[in-house]
């Protein structure tokens, strides 16, 4: 199994791709995405891979939708992700994004943004 692996919790068209991009171009052979947005997924593979092939590096990646606030579903990828590489970096990007009102946003949903941010056990 490779060293030098990435696994990118909440791979997205900012940071998540950015920091997969450069950590890809620089070092590692084996980068995997986590995110809930499958089509989103397969973009950032892409935008990734353009990025390694102007580097002239080989870099394998493979991509789990899942969303991480399902931690039962989150758990059973991470483990699924440990058959692929041997991670020596864990980015943990995730973030639920989502407008809302001053004083008026629901506590409820501001207790799951919390929940994005707590470690698994």
């Amino acid at each position: 199994m490779s060293l030098n692996a990435l696994l990118v919790v909440g791979s997205g068209p900012g940071i998540g791709v950015s920091t997969a991009s450069l950590f890809a171009q620089k070092k590692f052979d084996k980068v995997a995405l986590i995110s809930r947005d499958k089509i989103r997924l397969a973009q950032d593979r892409d935008t990734i891979l353009q990025f390694v092939k102007a580097a002239n590096r080989k870099v394998e990646i493979e991509i789990w939708s899942v969303d991480i606030t399902d931690t039962t579903a989150f758990k059973a990828v991470l483990k699924e992700t440990e058959k692929f590489a041997n991670f020596s970096c864990v980015h943990f990007n995730a973030a639920r994004v989502e407008p809302s009102d001053l004083l008026t946003f629901p506590e409820e949903e501001i207790v799951k943004d919390f929940i994005v941010h707590l470690p698994i056990p």
